[in-house]
């Protein structure tokens, strides 16, 4: 089988949940191209054929694919107004900026669209319309449920973020602001296609707040960061977007760390358990400091239970059923 990926702007570095995608999909046997309509920032995946300066028909043209899968609805919407090709199925993976259950029916409604994939927080709200699936999100077991010969970092604490302002990042500068000088508060941040500026701003704070900050770091250096680290501070802006499925979670508790986020009824559909919670930045700042002061033996513990809650959202677990379910739609069945 093969399928060709729709993307807005591949390579991204912050989008390891696209690459988790494709590494289970090769497992399968799928071949697996990709469209992108910009060049983003980040590593290309060996061996995946990557088609620019393309109309999207020349792709299709050219790849000859069994399916087509698209990331965010937003990108969907666009593809629809000027490509179509009624002869292949299409699935959607639909994110969290993206989300509007209004514009989740108006994809649902094209009708090769055989699937639209939403976190299962969001596909709750819109579980009127048929085409919707719950999926969550899903990380690449291979790069991080393996015997670590990466040293843990105890006093590191760590932020993995696409530099958008709609992450709230400031408020990791604030945290650190409160502890420091105790803690080595580190982020790696990713530059967005016209909003490089926001990384700039990033930088010269870091410079003020003593957060040290990585632009674009290679996939193979954001996995180590992400698995020395000992607390993994998420934020997220309420006014920014509805809080979706950040797979730097996932990844964080699959390391074992100390995973805090930013309360919300769907943040602890996440983390569970396994996770803790704060709403405001002195809140996550008690946190952070008694993070600090954890002795070993509950360390280990915490670390157990993050590994646990991760193999939930192991791409090997959460993405049979994408694969199975392009499988069928390639043969020619419904959901």
């Amino acid at each position: 089988m093969k399928v060709l990926y729709m993307l807005s702007n591949y390579p991204q570095a912050s989008e390891s949940y696209i690459e988790a995608e494709i590494a289970y999909a090769r497992l399968r046997g799928v071949v697996v191209a990709v469209w992108s309509e910009v060049v983003g920032y980040g590593e290309e995946l060996p061996g995946v054929r990557v088609y620019r300066n393309h109309d999207p028909h020349e792709a299709v043209d050219d790849f000859q694919p069994d399916l087509l899968h698209v990331h965010y609805l937003v990108m969907a919407e666009q593809l629809f107004r000027s490509f179509y090709y009624d002869f292949l199925p299409v699935t959607v993976r639909a994110h969290s900026f993206d989300w509007a259950v209004d514009r989740a029916k108006r994809v649902s409604e094209a009708a090769n669209v055989r699937a639209i994939y939403a976190f299962p927080h969001f596909a709750r709200q819109a579980d009127h319309v048929r085409k919707i699936a719950p999926l969550p999100v899903a990380y690449d077991a291979a790069l991080y449920d393996v015997p670590s010969a990466i040293p843990v970092a105890h006093d590191r604490i760590v932020r993995l973020s696409a530099g958008r302002r709609m992450k709230g990042l400031e408020d990791f500068f604030a945290v650190c602001q409160r502890i420091s000088p105790r803690g080595s508060f580190r982020m790696a941040a990713s530059r967005i296609v016209g909003d490089e500026k926001f990384i700039e701003e990033l930088v010269t704070a870091s410079a003020r707040s003593g957060v040290g900050v990585f632009v674009d770091l290679p996939r193979g250096e954001a996995v180590k960061l992400t698995r020395s680290s000992g607390i993994y501070l998420d934020t997220s802006d309420p006014a920014g977007h509805p809080f979706g499925m950040p797979v730097s979670i996932a990844e964080a508790l699959a390391s074992g760390a100390v995973v805090l986020v930013r309360d919300c009824p769907a943040a602890r559909e996440y983390g569970g358990e396994a996770a803790y919670y704060y709403r405001t930045v002195e809140e996550a700042a008690i946190l952070v400091d008694q993070a600090l002061r954890l002795g070993i033996h509950e360390r280990e513990m915490i670390g157990l239970a993050a590994r646990e809650r991760a193999k939930l959202f192991r791409n090997d677990a959460v993405l049979p059923q994408l694969v199975d379910d392009w499988e069928q739609f390639a043969a020619g069945g419904s959901q």
